[in-house]
């Protein structure tokens, strides 16, 4: 499994939580750097990771597997988890 340090999952900061969307197809930015994975086939995990110190913000991690490889990538997001803890919110 090769790692990608410090690529953001989203390009922008994260909205205020809310009702949840307002209108359809606002939310580009949210999923621009993400939906590539999915339109390919390669699965993805997303894990909460914490707090960050200078925003406050939530941030996770996002584990990409092979084509295929979804099983593997799930365990390899619970090994993590049990590394990470759980986040408490």
């Amino acid at each position: 499994m090769n790692a990608t340090r410090d690529r953001p999952t989203v390009p922008i900061v994260a909205h205020a939580r809310g009702d949840g969307y307002d209108e359809a197809f606002t939310d580009v930015a949210e999923i621009s750097l993400t939906h590539y994975w999915n339109w390919t086939g390669f699965p993805v995990v997303a894990l909460p990771s914490g707090v960050g110190r200078r925003s406050g913000l939530p941030v996770s991690i996002s584990l990409i597997g092979r084509p295929d490889s979804d099983w593997d990538l799930l365990a390899w997001g619970a090994a993590l988890q049990a590394m990470l803890g759980t986040v408490t919110p």
